[in-house]
């Protein structure tokens, strides 16, 4: 009973070791971007990033452009890989230092000329959850634009697209 005991624990390791496992990178999505008044902004590029950091060296960018009703769908993507891949990908990326990462990270990131990231507070910490999966097998998100000033664009609509012009100051 002891030697089955005992052989039961490397067994287990040699199984998990060899066995491929499916980690969900990134969910089922649907993103929907709208203006600050809650109308939805077509041609938006929407793009997910995606990367399970102990598997893969690079990450995975899909990139949508919004419909009519501003929004878009991105299909889930999931990677499998052998027990033995994750520990040597976790040993390659201890040579990072602090800045290693491991395991799944997913965002999204949203633009549109003429648009951008609101400087408002609470607007920008709702776009800042809402860009990042959640865990759950299909997610939807909801991401709001500012409507900027001509030849404006980015954080707070404060930069221009013209070198000529001036950087606008942030409002908060």
């Amino acid at each position: 009973m002891k030697r089955i005991i005992l052989l039961t624990g490397p067994l287990l390791l040699l199984l998990w070791l060899l066995v491929p496992t499916t980690d969900v990178v990134s969910p089922e999505w649907t993103v929907l971007v709208t203006d600050t008044a809650g109308h939805p902004i077509r041609g938006a590029s929407v793009t997910v990033f995606s990367q399970q950091y102990t598997i893969e060296s690079q990450d995975a960018e899909s990139t949508r452009v919004t419909d009519d009703d501003g929004s878009v769908h991105f299909e889930e993507r999931r990677i499998r890989a052998m027990g033995l891949m994750r520990v040597f990908g976790a040993v390659r990326n201890l040579n990072q230092g602090a800045h290693a990462s491991f395991g799944v990270h997913t965002h999204l990131a949203v633009a549109k000329k003429g648009y951008g990231d609101p400087s408002d507070r609470e607007l920008f910490a709702q776009n800042e959850r809402e860009s990042r999966a959640n865990r759950s097998a299909r997610q939807s998100s909801r991401i709001v634009l500012l409507q900027c000033p001509p030849d404006y664009s980015g954080f707070g609509c404060a930069f221009p697209t013209d070198p000529e012009k001036p950087v606008l100051p942030l409002k908060f």
